[in-house]
């Protein structure tokens, strides 16, 4: 009896416990500024499907696939989340995102381009982070992958 006493307290403990750890534990309390979230359906491939906060001048290939499409503003702060399939050339994508983010003055950030991997994250414009990361993708020949994060500072 005392062994099923003790058995009952411990499980309710620990289902205390995991209750709470699954609650919203944010420091500095609520945020009531206003948000603004938009997505597109996934294999959305109409030139709408282009996130309306991604610079204008951001190179998408044309066949590109959009597999997810995010945009949000936080604070007055905008951001954009876009994950694309693409047939360009692997060689071909990774010297136009090489040449966009030069030309922009990639700052405090790094580039690895080889066969295999495009990984591109800094500061471009002074202002705007961004992160583009991608790669060949094994599953399907010819088709590549990539992810880019870009958020306003």
């Amino acid at each position: 009896m005392k062994k099923n006493r003790w058995f009952s307290l411990l499980s309710v403990v620990i289902i205390a416990g995991v209750v709470s750890a699954c609650g919203n534990n944010a420091v500095g309390g609520a945020n009531t500024a206003p948000q603004e979230t938009t997505s597109v359906a996934p294999g959305n491939t109409e030139e709408s499907a282009r996130p309306d906060y991604l610079p204008a001048d951001f190179p998408i290939p044309d066949d590109a696939v959009i597999i997810n499409s995010t945009e949000n503003i936080d604070d007055g702060k905008k951001s954009v989340l876009l994950v694309f399939k693409t047939k360009e050339s692997f060689d071909k994508l990774g010297q136009s995102y090489k040449d966009y983010v030069n030309e922009k003055k990639l700052e405090g950030g790094a580039q690895t381009i080889d066969d295999k991997n495009i990984i591109i994250q800094g500061t471009i414009s002074g202002s705007e982070f961004i992160s583009i990361i991608g790669g060949k993708l094994a599953s399907e020949e010819g088709v590549s992958e990539l992810t880019v994060s870009w958020i306003e500072q």
